[in-house]
C-alpha cells in the first residue's frame, strides 16, 4: 500500500486543490472526490453516485481506490483532507488517479467537465 503525501495546494480551474500524491505508486498525481466535487460544483454523493453506477469503467488500483477498504483514515485526517465527520459519514472515499480523474470526467455533465475534456491531449493533474 502506497502511503499518502500532501505537497502543498495548486490552483486548478480557479480552485486551491491540495496536491496529494500516492496510493496508486510514487510520484503519481491524485485526486479525492471531495476535491472533485468543489472544482465542478456538484455534492460529493453525486459524483459517489456517477463512480457506483459505473464501476465497471474504473480499474480498481489503477484509476480508483476506496480509502475506506485500506489504512488510509489516519493519513486522510490528520492532513485535514477530510473531518472525522466525513469519514464517520461516508461509505466510499474515493481517490482517483489522473487516468481515474479523466475517466470519470467523460461520465460528467458539468461545464468543468467538457472543459476538461476538450484538453485531453494535455495533462489534467499537473
Amino acid at each position: 500500500m502506497n502511503e499518502l503525501q500532501i505537497k502543498g495546494t495548486q490552483n486548478f480551474l480557479g480552485k486551491e486543490i491540495p496536491v496529494i500524491e500516492g496510493g496508486f505508486g510514487e510520484g503519481q498525481k491524485v485526486m479525492l472526490v471531495k476535491t472533485i466535487a468543489e472544482i465542478h460544483e456538484v455534492k460529493v454523493k453525486e459524483i459517489n453516485k456517477l463512480i457506483n453506477n459505473n464501476r465497471d469503467e474504473f480499474d480498481n488500483e489503477i484509476d480508483i481506490l476506496d480509502l475506506k477498504t485500506g489504512d488510509y483514515k489516519e493519513p486522510v485526517l490528520e492532513n485535514n483532507l477530510l473531518t472525522k465527520a466525513e469519514w464517520g459519514n461516508s461509505k466510499n472515499i474515493y481517490l482517483l488517479s489522473e487516468q481515474g480523474y479523466y475517466a470519470l470526467v467523460t461520465l460528467m455533465k458539468t461545464e468543468k467537465a467538457k472543459v476538461i475534456w476538450a484538453t485531453t491531449n494535455k495533462t489534467i493533474i499537473r
